[in-house]
């Protein structure tokens, strides 16, 4: 394991400890102390890493695999981008505020208020996975946007995306980020608002005389 964003008031031997994959015990993980740049978390691997102590990084937080718990408030940067990634999980300690949310993953175990937005991919020709909020809601705060990332891979696809989804219904009406859009994209809420879609016109238009 790399620390990309070390922080400050280390003990003399800190100590990361990992679970073990049965998850009856920890273990004492091998890491290296990077510069502090402010880097982010990736995490690999099906097991689940606990995180306690004060987390003030502002690079992404990704998890391509297993689950990434925040076990108190304090856990949350909240200056983050959230992302997780197919199967991976990120599992909050209650109704959290963070600074933006995306990827293909879930995030689980409380709400989510999005103080910038969300972010999301459409990472293949027509693909778009939306972002996941499995056991709450999603607040978008005033002025929080929705950023879509190559849209091009969905231009010939379905009139409507799914952009987030959430078990509960989602708060608040987020601007749309038109870089890389063309004009005719909008945003629409299903009837109960746990869904947010993009949507735009692709059929065709016949002028007959």
């Amino acid at each position: 394991m790399v620390v990309t964003s070390r922080g400050c008031d280390y003990s003399d031997s800190p100590t990361i400890l990992v679970d073990n994959a049965s998850g009856t015990g920890t273990y004492p993980c091998t890491f290296a102390l990077s510069a502090n740049k402010g880097g982010g978390i990736m995490k690999r691997g099906a097991q689940t890493a606990h995180l306690y102590g004060v987390m003030t990084y502002t690079g992404p937080t990704c998890v391509e695999e297993g689950t990434l718990f925040l076990r108190t408030a304090a856990s949350v940067p909240t200056n983050s981008l959230f992302r997780p990634l197919g199967s991976g999980i990120v599992s909050l300690p209650g109704a959290s505020v963070l600074r933006s949310v995306g990827g293909t993953g879930t995030i689980a175990n409380g709400a989510v208020t999005a103080t910038e937005g969300v972010e999301v991919y459409a990472e293949a020709l027509n693909t778009l996975t939306p972002v996941k909020i499995s056991s709450g809601s999603l607040t978008f705060q005033a002025g929080a946007k929705v950023k879509v990332f190559d849209p091009a891979n969905i231009e010939n696809g379905p009139g409507h995306w799914p952009l987030v989804t959430a078990r509960d219904p989602i708060v608040g009406t987020p601007e749309l980020d038109r870089t890389n859009l063309k004009p005719a994209y909008n945003l629409a809420f299903s009837a109960d608002r746990k869904t947010l879609y993009l949507t735009f016109p692709n059929g065709t238009i016949l002028f007959l005389r």
